[in-house]
């Protein structure tokens, strides 16, 4: 049967048959569970439900979707694209259902999702370019594969991500499927648009049993191969004649999903924890961290996830001109979501990151700045003959590195003086001498610097670590002085204390 041979019935079937079948099959599903014990246990922490709930609801979906495809199956058996989509389909839901029971590595489930996509993509050959625009459309050619296999990758692990509360995934799952069923209608994918509806479908018969108390969780083998689905349905949705993909209608469709993954890849590599190690830091977390419960939170992400839809939608099927405007209403609504993930959810580790961005360059003058002063320092501290004339040279220096003072300093030997007035940071660096002169093991370079941000403490390491050298060597030149000095210093006169005191030039701090 051909495209054009698709009547209402099928629409109606698929819209149907999902919706009434689920009604019937996730009760004995949940049934089921109980009996086999594969229940998610709530444990405070990620798991924040208050008794254990069945965790295959994955099994009654699918089942449903199933349902509706044998009553169009005479309108998919001549499409090899839609049947590549169902095996890759049928390797991820395994792969999620083994994991539903016995558990599964991430490394496996991933590798599933590649090998699914690339099945998918063998069967009809997705992504031949990239449309960013009304006209402008750019080839990839064998790039087609990589790019589709890493976009099922991203978009199936942030659908698992964002299942974490009652409703959510439900909730983006139908608005990404009717936006793959509305572009695939706009531009002539009816197949694909069939299949979009019938995976709405069975989500809403679904929700029934998930929101807004859950009866029963979708777990691995449901939302790793529903958002397998909605990673290729939005695609070959989107698809032109020409193979070329609209970018902007799967990228806005499944938005919500798309940035959990992105946010929570960031906020793990920049706190140096691997990226498939869980937490309890997910979006939906930080909104009932801040108070929404779990409908409040359900409603305001898939609200925001419809508004994105409609827009990506929106701009698949605009003309010229109106391309202009919904283009500025997603850009502003976008930016608008990453300035309350930053501030109303607090992720921090954003904000300092684009901190640090931000004045990359400046830090990065000062960091040269500071170097080449102390390579000059480092170079001058050979002319000086005694150990006063050294400390009136560094604490002269001290200003080019914005320190309050900087001094060397031999525990031993000298009598420390009182830090100057105010808050202060007191940083002491051991230095290294020979075995031959153990006398001397405890000279330190002393740094002091102010708290209230007027001088810093902040590259005092890197000002060290290139004066040490030239202090350690002059320490060993001017051994004999030195030893004659700590020996008068030992015998406890005044004299020899004041010639070995720590002090500021003239007028300095005391």
């Amino acid at each position: 049967m051909q495209e054009g041979d698709i009547s209402a019935f099928h629409f109606l079937v698929v819209v149907l048959a999902p919706l009434l079948v689920s009604q019937f099959v996730t009760p004995f599903v949940i049934s089921a569970a109980r009996r086999m014990d594969l229940v998610d246990s709530p444990d405070g922490f990620r798991r924040i439900h208050d008794t254990p709930v069945p965790r295959i609801g994955g099994v009654a979906v699918l089942a449903s979707f199933a349902f509706a495809l044998f009553f169009i199956r005479d309108v998919i058996g001549g499409e090899s694209g839609v049947i590549g989509v169902l095996a890759g389909c049928a390797i991820v839901s395994l792969v999620g259902l083994y994991d539903d029971l016995r558990g599964v590595s991430p490394r496996v489930k991933v590798i599933a999702q590649l090998v699914a996509a690339a099945v998918a993509w063998s069967f009809s050959p997705q992504l031949h370019g990239i449309a960013l625009g009304y006209t402008s459309e750019f080839a990839l050619g064998w790039l087609g594969l990589p790019v589709l296999m890493l976009w099922v990758v991203v978009v199936s692990n942030g659908y698992n991500l964002i299942d974490g509360i009652n409703g959510l995934a439900s909730a983006v799952g139908i608005v990404g499927a009717f936006a793959a069923a509305a572009i695939s209608l706009a531009l002539g994918n009816h197949v694909d648009a069939l299949l979009a509806l019938a995976l709405a479908s069975a989500l809403c018969g679904f929700s029934r049993f998930n929101f807004p108390k859950a009866r029963i969780f979708l777990g691995d083998a449901g939302s790793l191969t529903i958002g397998f689905l909605l990673a290729m349905l939005t695609v070959r949705g989107a698809s032109r004649p020409s193979g070329s993909v609209v970018l902007v209608v799967p990228v806005l469709a499944l938005l919500v999903p798309l940035f959990e993954t992105g946010l929570t890849i960031a906020r793990r590599w920049l706190r140096s924890v691997s990226v498939v190690v869980a937490d309890a830091h997910h979006i939906h977390h930080r909104l009932l961290a801040v108070g929404f419960g779990h409908s409040g939170a359900t409603l305001v992400l898939g609200s925001a996830s419809a508004i994105f839809a409609t827009l990506g939608v929106a701009l698949g099927v605009a003309g010229p001109t109106m391309m202009w405007v919904f283009s500025v209403l997603a850009i502003g609504a976008v930016v608008l979501s990453l300035l309350l993930a930053v501030s109303v959810l607090s992720y921090h580790e954003i904000g300092i990151a684009a901190e640090v961005l931000m004045t990359g360059p400046s830090r990065a003058r000062r960091v040269i700045r500071d170097q080449i002063a102390a390579t000059d320092l480092a170079a001058r501290v050979q002319t000086t003959t005694s150990i006063d004339a050294l400390n009136e040279m560094l604490a002269l220096a001290a200003s080019d590195f914005s320190f309050v003072k900087m001094s060397l300093l031999h525990r031993g030997m000298d009598v420390i003086s009182a830090d100057p007035p105010g808050r202060v940071w007191r940083l002491e660096f051991p230095l290294s001498t020979p075995d031959s002169i153990p006398s001397f093991a405890g000279f330190a370079i002393s740094v002091l610097c102010g708290a209230n941000g007027g001088s810093r403490p902040f590259g005092a390491e890197r000002v060290i670590h290139i004066l040490a050298p030239a202090l350690e060597a002059w320490i060993v030149d001017h051994q004999d002085a030195l030893a004659t000095e700590y020996a008068a210093a030992a015998s406890g006169t005044a004299k020899a204390r004041r010639s070995v005191m720590l002090r500021m030039p003239r007028g300095g701090v005391a």
